[in-house]
Parts: C-alpha cells; structure tokens; sequence
C-alpha cells in the first residue's frame, strides 16, 4: 500500500512543507487548499481577537450566528459590570503616531518608524529632556521586597499547591499580601471585598485569602479564560470570576460590592484592589478605575506593573505632567519603545530601529529614567487626583503613601504614618 501523498504548501515560518495528508488527486491539503489554488479565499474571524480560527470570505454573516468568540462578545456586553471603555481615557483626536509610519504595522513597529524619522540628534536631544525631568523628580522610595517569612502567609492549600505553583511566585505573591498588611487594608477585610484585577488564574487572590481568614468575598476580573485556576480552592468565599476587559470594567454593576457586609453595613461596600504584573495600559485602567468611578469606597491599591513599553497615550493617567513640560504624545510613546526590556523582533521594527541607531547604551540610560516617571505620574494620579483635575470623595485629603516594592507599588489612602512610610509629591 502506497505512503499517502503530503501537503506540498510550504510554510515559510517552519522552513518546511506541510506535513498533513492531501486528498488523492490533490497536492495541498484541505487546510491550505484555499491558499494554494485561489478556491474560496479563508480569512481570520473578525470576532477572534486571537485569530485562533478562520473561516469562509463568503460565509461571515453565517458564521456570526454560531462562532462562540462572537457569542462570547456579547454576552460580556450584556454583563451589568460593562461599559465600554469608561476606564480608557478621553478619546485622542489625532492619533499619537501617524499611521503613515508603516502604515498597517503593528504600534511597536510603527514606533520605530516614527524614532528612525528624529535621527540621532533627535533621540539625543529626547533622552537628554526625559533625563533632566526624572532627576527633578524627588528619589522613589526604596526597594523593600519582603520574603515569604516576612509576610508570613499560612502554607498553601493542597489544591493550590498543583501546578502551576511555584515558589517564585508564590514569593512575590507573600511580598504583595506583606505589604498590603503593612498598610492596613486587610485590617478590615470581613467588610471589604478584595478586587484582583488581571486575574489571570487567580492565586494572588489566593494567597490574600489564605492570609486573611476573615475574607468573605474576592472578586477576579480578567478578559480571558484559563485553565487551572485557583477557584476551585477558594469555593468556602463568596466568589465572583468575572470575564471583562479592564477598560470596559464598571465598579456600579461589580457583583459583591452592592451587598451588605457580614457586619450588617450598608452597601456598597468598600473594596481594596490587587495585582501582580498589571501589564501596560492596565495599570492606567485600574487607577482610572479607583480615581474615577468609587474614589470614596476604594481603601487602596496594590499593583504590581510590567510592560512599561506597552503603555499608550490615551490611557495614561499623567498626561499633565508630560504636557507641562514640552513632551508631545509621540515622544511619550516613542519612550515606550525605549523602554522595552528587548529588542523588537520583525525585519520591518529591526530594519526602522537600525535605521533610528538605537544604541543599547541609549536605550539603556532612557529606560529607568522612562519607567521611574511612569511609576511616580501613576502614584501621584492615585494620591493626588485633584492635580489631575479630578474630584476627591467628601472629607478632607487623607494621609498619603507610596511604597515601592521590587517592581511593584502599593499605594493606601487615609492609614497612620509610620516610618518607613514616604510621602511623594512631586
């Protein structure tokens, strides 16, 4: 009996053919058929921000009625916690960076375009600015990373102990849980209700509600799915796994905190939010959040940020201060760029950033600088909203703290001073 004949598509990622069986007659398989010989073209599903899935040019509209991405979309519209993009900032007018910079490329690449148009004098003249503003910023606060011991978190339940456990994590986990014991919002957690926002699998919440056994109810909101999840050690709380991108996040309809705490309180209740590598815009999401939408029921916040070059101007919550000082909205997200951990990958990103001479010492010396103002805008936008415009609850301004931690800041409004506290005003 003959081999069956292969797919002879070639796959330019792989370096190779396909290896997929082909219908006898055929040369291509059902998979790249379409491609190869111009027989109903495939395309990827308008409704699957992940493009997991294609399907027919001509049958969209028939695949609208049974795609589940779609009827996923529309049930989280239909969610009493959605409200489209309440937490993403004013929308721009003019778009930071012209699309003409490689025009249908991606934001990173577009970025690179935008900084091999300054040339080097420019980028000079831009890391030299950014530079001299950072300095006359006062000194962030010092690094205090607790260990495990420090935070002293009860050991973890059996089923939160299966992978994906580690002890890496389960280490900056203890250190945001230390911390926000430190600051006193966990004091009265039988009342509040603990938000992690950026859920992911949910084992921050996790460890807050191993540490805190008076937690009655903890809320995970996230914009995707996951398999092994902490929820199912967390099943003796009043639950709530919430699937909502946090920009379209609404605290008016958030399950929980319209309820009256196990103290009889009325509600709404008062909630303290959580997360540990809030990536990018998100963390602008979440202080928009707390600053705007309940500034007078959220105790604080306690965020972990990453992905500094994924911060966008729109959502950015210090555009003042980047505004008082000559920066345009390009060169903050030119900045972002810089500020990338790692090289951009892409012959068209790797061609422009050549093109700009983007020295790793540059990039280097820009970076922290880049992330030390991003940090403090953020901070200060949280502790100090009515610089920002915006209007406090009743009541006069709390006493107010930022404390850095490794790569994560915790903020708290209205606690005690103490003395390892730093008030930041820049």
């Amino acid at each position: 009996m003959n081999a069956p004949q292969k797919c002879q598509f070639f796959l330019t990622q792989k370096n190779r053919t396909c290896k997929f069986d082909v219908v006898p007659g055929k040369n291509y398989c059902g998979n790249h058929l379409p491609q190869a010989e111009g027989s109903r073209p495939r395309i990827r599903c308008p409704w699957d921000p992940a493009g997991a899935h294609e399907i027919y040019a001509d049958e969209v509209e028939k695949h609208r009625l049974k795609c589940p991405a779609y009827l996923q979309i529309q049930a989280q519209r239909a969610a009493p916690y959605y409200q489209l993009d309440i937490n993403a900032g004013a929308a721009l007018d003019v778009e930071p960076i012209p699309g003409a910079c490689l025009p249908g490329h991606s934001m990173a690449e577009r970025r690179a375009a935008y900084a091999a148009t300054l040339g080097p004098d420019g980028l000079d003249d831009l890391i030299e600015r950014v530079c001299q503003a950072a300095e006359r910023l006062p000194p962030l606060p010092p690094v205090d990373a607790l260990n495990q011991a420090a935070a002293a978190p009860p050991a973890p339940a059996p089923g939160v102990t299966t992978p994906p456990y580690s002890a890496k994590h389960a280490a900056q986990q203890a250190s945001i849980v230390g911390h926000l014991e430190r600051h006193g919002l966990l004091r009265c957690v039988a009342d509040d209700v603990i938000v992690e926002l950026g859920a992911g699998r949910g084992y921050l919440g996790a460890a807050v509600a191993g540490h805190c056994a008076s937690l009655t109810c903890l809320v995970l909101v996230d914009c995707r799915g996951f398999k092994l999840k902490a929820d199912r050690a967390l099943r003796h709380l009043d639950l709530h796994r919430l699937r909502c991108d946090l920009k379209d996040f609404s605290l008016a309809g958030c399950p929980g905190l319209d309820r009256p705490g196990p103290s009889g309180g009325a509600p709404p209740r008062s909630w303290v939010g959580v997360a540990k590598h809030l990536c990018g815009a998100a963390s602008d999401f979440a202080l928009r959040a707390a600053v705007e939408q309940a500034p007078r029921r959220c105790r604080g916040l306690g965020l972990a940020t990453c992905c500094h070059h994924r911060c966008s101007w729109r959502a950015y919550v210090g555009k003042e201060w980047f505004a008082e000082r000559g920066f345009a909205p390009a060169e903050f997200e030119l900045g972002g760029h810089c500020a990338a951990t790692r090289r951009l990958q892409g012959p068209a990103a790797r061609r422009a950033t050549r093109t700009a001479r983007l020295a790793p010492l540059q990039e280097r010396s820009l970076a922290p600088a880049i992330k030390q103002v991003q940090l403090r805008r953020r901070s200060q936008a949280f502790l100090h909203p009515e610089q920002n415009g915006r209007r406090r609850g009743r009541g006069g301004p709390p006493q107010n703290r930022v404390q850095r931690t490794g790569s994560h800041t915790t903020t708290s409004r209205g606690q005690p001073a103490s003395p390892w506290a730093n008030t930041a005003r820049p």
